[in-house]
């Protein structure tokens, strides 16, 4: 791949994108874990809004579509760290009784409405509508907090196009975006896209984007930006599992994801056979140990009224007939096998909070930087 990438001990744990039947602004929240204590100068979170469609009638989008792809909200997490217990919450508002209620007192926590974003805009919302990819990134190219000076300018911040690139006559249509972050390419509009990756100089990493940790979901025909060119499930004839990045969550039948919770930290030995009988680009066939699938469980929310409100993953079932699952959540399949542990699917069963560890995933071990179960000589 051309990105590098970075040894992960922190991770993206959860995100709450879309807080159901209440204002966003007052609950939704992104979630970090890793090696408590780890300091967070030189990292940054950004979701990265890939809307809903990549094709467009003929000569419809001179200067770009109306709803263009791009960084919808960034965070720099320079003069942050962990917790003790290895979260740090990025929060739309500070604690309460009433806000975040659940969040554990040896987590960490920011109120995200301080973080430098850029300048260009106000921090808001994270915005659920179309495609979304959440990339937590370090050592990016172009200004920050930290070098506010640098001659290439802003390339990481709110409202960049990461993916501003018009592509005429695709079999009828004009096509805009190509899926990737860009690189100083044309942008077929008669200039040049941003250089948002670095690589400046051939064999001198230093200037090089890192992406640390990412996760994309697909929502309606948008584009994904998982940086992994690995793949899985080529082939497999299991509902619901395409052959797609190995970062990148299935397209979910009937609904938009409200939230995403990470339940397995790390990789897995010599990986698993695809389901259905596909074919991974692993050894032997197998797909590669950090499939998204395999990591994450996402779905709708639904609350309960309090003081103070509860959010839950919703469990009710889901009439698409190309759900892989029959409900408005989605769980690994290793969740859904009738071998503890299993996810519940009864009403309320599974709160969506921050600051809190996910009860049902695989313990992330601190030291554990190849991410095998055990920190040992090898780490």
């Amino acid at each position: 791949m051309i990105l590098s990438k970075a040894q992960a001990i922190v991770f993206i744990n959860e995100v709450f994108i879309n807080p159901q039947d209440f204002d966003d602004e007052n609950h939704e929240y992104i979630e970090l874990l890793g090696t408590p204590g780890m300091k967070l100068d030189g990292y940054a979170v950004a979701l990265l809004n890939g809307t809903k469609e990549k094709y467009y009638p003929l000569d419809s989008i001179p200067l770009g579509p109306d709803s263009a792809p791009e960084i919808d909200e960034f965070f720099s997490l320079d003069g942050l760290s962990l917790g003790d217990n290895g979260l740090l919450a990025l929060l739309r508002r500070n604690p309460s009784a009433y806000y975040y209620p659940n969040l554990l007192s040896d987590s960490k926590w920011v109120n995200r409405n301080t973080l430098w974003n850029g300048g260009r805009d106000d921090p808001s919302n994270l915005s659920n509508k179309g495609s979304a990819t959440i990339l937590l990134i370090r050592n990016r190219p172009g200004r920050t907090e930290a070098d506010p000076g640098n001659p290439a300018g802003l390339l990481w911040g709110k409202e960049i196009a990461h993916d501003a690139e018009l592509i005429p006559d695709q079999g009828g249509m004009d096509q805009f975006g190509n899926g990737n972050i860009d690189k100083g390419d044309s942008n077929g509009m008669g200039g040049d896209t941003l250089e948002m990756t670095g690589l400046s100089t051939v064999g001198d990493l230093s200037d090089d984007l890192e992406i640390v940790d990412e996760v994309s979901y697909e929502d309606g025909q948008g584009w994904e930006y998982d940086t992994d060119g690995r793949h899985v499930d080529d082939g497999s004839s299991y509902p619901g599992l395409p052959h797609r990045h190995v970062h990148a969550l299935d397209d979910p039948a009937g609904f938009n994801p409200d939230a995403l919770s990470r339940v397995d930290y790390r990789t897995k030995g010599i990986g698993w056979a695809p389901a259905g009988g596909g074919t991974g680009e692993m050894t032997n066939g197998n797909n590669w140990q950090d499939t998204a699938t395999e990591q994450w469980i996402r779905g709708e929310s639904t609350s309960v009224t309090g003081p103070p409100i509860r959010f839950y993953y919703d469990n009710d079932p889901n009439s698409d007939p190309d759900a892989v699952q029959p409900y408005y959540t989605y769980v690994p399949l290793w969740l859904y096998d009738s071998s503890a542990p299993d996810y519940s699917f009864t009403p309320l069963s599974y709160h969506i909070a921050a600051g809190r560890i996910n009860p049902l995933a695989v313990p992330f071990i601190p030291g554990d930087c190849d991410r095998d179960g055990v920190c040992d000589v090898n780490d």
